[in-house]
């Protein structure tokens, strides 16, 4: 006779969310004098806000593997914000706006050392021109500052551990010709790593330029450029496992990070990864985003075409302040192109579309990244297609399919490495899929 012990676990969940928010405004018009006006508003917020998270405690221990443990917080926040924008209008087709905003955020939550509040609050301004030389063309542009206060789950949540794949580069440089199927297999190996908030955040600010136009060439058809440049200090972000790996070699090699990757005492391999948010030192990101539409009636129908263009010119961040800044633009998972075209057809009831997915090539980052095992990313092209017919009795019923011609999403490995091997975020990882959908309105 033999028996089969099985455990089961059911993980608990408990949130709680109360806000209690006051906030008025006035607003007027200063001067109308036809071709010379100038409104303004100005305005004021409170709100208290008291949150509690508990996840399941014997999973966030580590005794579950697997669980919903983790990310418990308990902290309150209160939001004192007051506001001001002018609006001008003037000769010649101008106008411009000009605002500003206080914002003061004051949290207390509790962390693994008792209890800490911190305080936070900046002045930031904006300002917007725009111009139409003609009924056809508007020209615009901006400038303003921007203030980001660490929100209470980057701030106190409670550490949660998870097991991700990684391959530690620094160990196995150090100890070269370790079998493949080991330790250093291109397969990686799994570490625990311990991911929680920060108490220490400080807030983020930045800064954003841009500059464009909107040009009506002729009827039906329209383009827009926007040039947009936008940089942060002390941006708020989680750091990666394969981050803090990068970082280490930076550093000097193997245990030279020694508060982010514990390395086991006798084989220095990892024995756990603490990472979390911090305040990177810097973002830069700068582009152009193009988009024109068309749209042209017959009498056997209205056919339409939609074009939207983004180019990345630069993703540079600096991790912290004595870091070489990092080009992420081009690389796996950071495209600098990308692109979606879409085709239509209507006829009173009846109506059909086409529309084409497509981003960049994107280069490994082997280089980059100190790593051999990653490929280079091809271009990728998706098709949906959709039909549509509304009935008298205001019943639309649309036929569609997504990814027609079944694109694969591309791999980040050179040869297999891991199950999950592709960017959610960018690729339908589904496959060609069939759907039927049916509307009813009253």
């Amino acid at each position: 006779m033999s028996y089969t012990n099985t455990h089961t676990h059911t993980g608990t969940y408990e949130g709680r969310y109360e806000s209690q928010q006051i906030d008025g405004l006035v607003s007027t018009t200063f001067i109308d004098n036809g071709d010379f006006v100038i409104a303004g508003v100005v305005g004021a917020e409170f709100e208290e806000i008291d949150f509690t998270q508990v996840s399941d405690p014997e999973s966030a221990n580590g005794f579950i593997s697997g669980g919903s443990g983790g990310d418990d917080v308990y902290a309150t926040r209160d939001r004192t914000a007051a506001y001001m924008e002018i609006q001008a209008s003037l000769p010649y087709e101008i106008d411009v706006t000009v605002a500003g905003r206080y914002e003061k955020y004051e949290q207390s939550g509790m962390t693994n050392l008792g209890e800490k509040s911190t305080t936070f609050d900046k002045v930031v301004p904006k300002v917007g021109v725009t111009w139409r030389p003609t009924e056809t063309l508007l020209i615009r542009g901006s400038w303003g500052e921007s203030f980001r206060a660490p929100n209470m789950g980057e701030m106190f949540q409670s550490y949660a551990l998870s097991f991700p794949t990684v391959r530690d580069t620094a160990w196995c440089d150090a100890n070269p010709g370790q079998a493949l199927e080991g330790y250093c297999s291109d397969a990686g190996e799994q570490v625990a790593t311990w991911f929680g908030g920060n108490a220490n955040l400080t807030e983020e600010t930045g800064d954003s330029t841009t500059l464009g136009f909107v040009w009506d060439i002729v009827d039906g058809l329209a383009v827009e450029l926007t040039y947009y440049d936008i940089s942060y200090e002390n941006r708020i972000d989680d750091v990666s496992t394969t981050e803090l790996l990068r970082i280490e070699q930076e550093e000097g090699g193997l245990g030279s990070t020694p508060d982010a990757i514990d390395r086991a005492n006798g084989t220095g391999q990892i024995d756990y990864i603490y990472t979390g948010y911090i305040n990177k030192a810097s973002l830069q990101t700068s582009g152009f985003d193009f988009s024109t539409r068309y749209k042209h009636e017959t009498s056997f129908g209205d056919f339409g075409v939609m074009l939207n263009v983004s180019k990345v010119i630069e993703f540079e961040e600096k991790a912290d302040k004595d870091a070489e800044p990092f080009d992420y633009a081009g690389l796996q998972d950071y495209p600098d192109w990308k692109a979606d075209l879409g085709v239509s057809y209507s006829y009173e009831d009846y109506s059909a579309s086409w529309t084409m997915f497509y981003v960049g090539a994107q280069e490994s980052g082997n280089e980059e990244w100190g790593v051999d095992y990653l490929a280079d990313v091809p271009s990728y092209f998706k098709h949906n297609a959709q039909f549509t017919y509304t009935a008298p009795t205001n019943t639309k019923i649309s036929v569609g399919v997504n990814n027609v011609f079944d694109k694969k999403a591309p791999s980040w490995y050179d040869g297999f490495r891991d199950y999950r091997d592709s960017s959610w975020s960018l690729y339908d990882q589904t496959g060609r899929s069939m759907y039927l959908r049916l509307e009813q309105k009253f």
